[in-house]
């Protein structure tokens, strides 16, 4: 009579599955905490979001810019700023945040134009945001999220790695 020995991999199979579920829904918290310190440092740092001067913009009032960020992973709306009128908040990114990555957005209508272009203009001058030689509008600045993104990629990069550590050691991630 013969032995015969079944090895199967149905077990390793179920905890890989297991631990890859675990592992996206860390990433996915990782990701939003990260974005989050970087929405808020892009607004309470220097370059800082500029506060908005009501008239300088057509229609706005104190504080959309810093009230408009968002943070916006896998579709999932994670964080919104508590810096200002929120009114330009973000609900969604039309599938731009899918998958692993995080999505900060600075909502405002005019936001774009304040993170690349200094403001100027016979307003701007008037109400000394700007200058005929330089942007002198308290901790603002161009670029005020790449930058930060750029500079402190670093602190990013260890809440990621810190929080995934943390929800791997302990399994305690939720599952999406």
């Amino acid at each position: 009579m013969a032995s015969r020995l079944a090895i199967t991999t149905t077990e390793i199979e179920r905890g890989l599955t297991e631990l890859k579920l675990t592992f996206d829904a860390a990433t996915y918290e990782a990701l939003a905490e990260a974005g989050n310190a970087l929405m808020n440092d892009s607004i309470l740092y220097r370059p800082a979001a500029p506060v908005d001067i009501p008239g300088l913009n057509k229609g706005s009032s104190f504080r959309e810019l810093e009230g408009s960020g968002t943070v916006i992973v896998n579709r999932e709306l994670k964080h919104q700023s508590r810096h200002g009128n929120g009114m330009y908040q973000a609900t969604t990114d039309d599938g731009e945040s899918k998958g692993r990555r995080a999505i900060v957005v600075f909502n405002a209508p005019y936001a774009a134009k304040w993170h690349e272009h200094r403001p100027t203009g016979g307003y701007a001058l008037a109400h000394g945001i700007a200058t005929a030689t330089g942007y002198t509008y308290g901790l603002a600045g161009l670029g005020f999220l790449r930058r930060h993104l750029y500079t402190d990629a670093v602190k990013y990069i260890g809440i990621i790695a810190t929080r995934l550590r943390r929800d791997l050691k302990t399994r305690k991630a939720i599952h999406p």
